[in-house]
């Protein structure tokens, strides 16, 4: 068992992003906004999540090879790897700019995915599928917003009373939300809770709150909301600038990503008011757990290289869980049958620490090494399913 929870790190990461970025063959997208396409390039060398040793004088940094209970990023072998991975990618970028000097690139992910977003014309994407050291080339596309459950409905309830009652659920945990950002004003995110009980800092933690783009009010981290970043570059190259309203910050202006925010780890006892008429109480799922938000979905949706980059940043600063509430796009590796599909996918990084002092999110899960989809009347389907290209080993 123990060996088992080593392996659910990866697995985990890895199923996100493949449900992510396999899709039927498919070609490139049409150019955006700027005239250029968005693919993301995986290298064939392997993440640092992933990274079994083999590259003379860097150690393995896999923690079923160390034996580690989770990776750290901040680690000597980890920081060397790293460095290993970003000459390589550095030398592939600057072949692609030779061969497409209008190329650019738009994130990078040395810690989950092991590879790079850029902007490109479209006839080029053959040749960069060519280059050694590619291992596949996968398209840019736009994945949509969907929502969550509520506590009675899984039986959340049932759980806390087990834990020893609500105002324990999911104490010292850090959920990662992977949305369309936060507000942080919302009562959901107080600290202390509305009960006065006020928050600790969490023993390990390497994220923050980034300063706004766009001169608006910035976030402010506490003990509760520990981190808030924006990543939201594929999208502007795609749809163009961000339209009047929209914040150019971790700041929510859809309301999506503070509504799963708070419906997985919000407080316990917010009083919820309409029209200045109180309707109840509301609490998160794990309402004692620390959150930090990780902007990726402007108004039209969710660019995958941009998402990819949001769980890359997430993993690095430590989050324990992902909550990742966002529906696919038309080319997906589960095929989700139902009128209006909802994927709700809790990712735990450090498995010991969900189960059982976090509530189960969705309706089932199965094991602790799974990625658990909740949705009415769900059935999955898998698919063959390939990038553009694949290189095999």
């Amino acid at each position: 068992m123990k060996k088992e929870k080593m392996y659910v790190f990866q697995l985990c990461v890895f199923f996100l992003i493949l449900g992510l970025l396999i899709g039927r063959p498919v070609m490139a997208a049409d150019p955006g906004k700027d005239g250029l396409v968005g693919v993301i390039v995986k290298l064939e060398d392997a993440p640092l999540a992933a990274y079994n040793g083999g590259v003379e004088g860097l150690a393995a940094t896999n923690t079923a090879v160390t034996g580690e209970k989770r990776l750290n990023v901040r680690s000597e072998r980890s920081r060397l790897y790293v460095e290993h991975l970003a000459r390589k990618m550095q030398a592939m970028e600057k072949s692609i700019q030779a061969m497409a000097p209008q190329a650019r690139v738009t994130h990078r992910y040395p810690v989950v995915f092991g590879g790079f977003a850029l902007r490109v014309p479209q006839e080029k994407i053959g040749e960069i599928e060519n280059l050694p050291g590619v291992k596949a080339v996968y398209p840019d596309r736009m994945a949509k917003l969907d929502t969550s459950t509520s506590p009675r409905l899984i039986k959340a309830d049932k759980m806390w009373k087990a834990l020893g009652g609500q105002g324990n659920g999911g104490e010292g945990i850090i959920v990662g939300i992977v949305d369309t950002g936060i507000w942080p004003e919302h009562p959901s995110f107080s600290d202390p809770d509305p009960a006065g009980k006020a928050y600790a800092a969490p023993s390990s933690w390497g994220g923050s709150c980034q300063a706004p783009n766009d001169g608006s009010a910035p976030i402010i981290c506490t003990n509760k909301l520990i981190g808030a970043k924006v990543f939201l570059v594929s999208y502007k190259a795609e749809e163009g600038p961000l339209p009047a309203g929209e914040f150019d910050s971790p700041r929510d202006s859809d309301g999506h990503g503070t509504h799963v925010a708070s419906t997985a780890a919000g407080n316990a006892s917010v009083v919820a008011e309409i029209m200045g008429n109180v309707i109840g109480a509301l609490s998160g799922i794990a309402p004692r757990a620390h959150v930090a938000a990780y902007k990726a979905c402007g108004p039209e949706g969710c660019y995958y290289a941009d998402l990819v980059a949001a769980i890359n940043a997430a993993v690095a600063d430590g989050v324990d869980v992902i909550n990742f509430s966002i529906g696919p796009a038309v080319h997906t590796l589960l095929t989700l049958t139902q009128t209006r599909p909802m994927w709700l996918f809790l990712m735990p990084i450090r498995p010991e620490s969900l189960l059982p002092r976090l509530p189960a999110t969705v309706a089932q899960i199965r094991t602790q090494s799974t990625i658990s989809v909740a949705g009415p009347q769900l059935s999955r389907q898998a698919q063959t399913t390939e990038p553009l290209r694949t290189r095999s080993s």
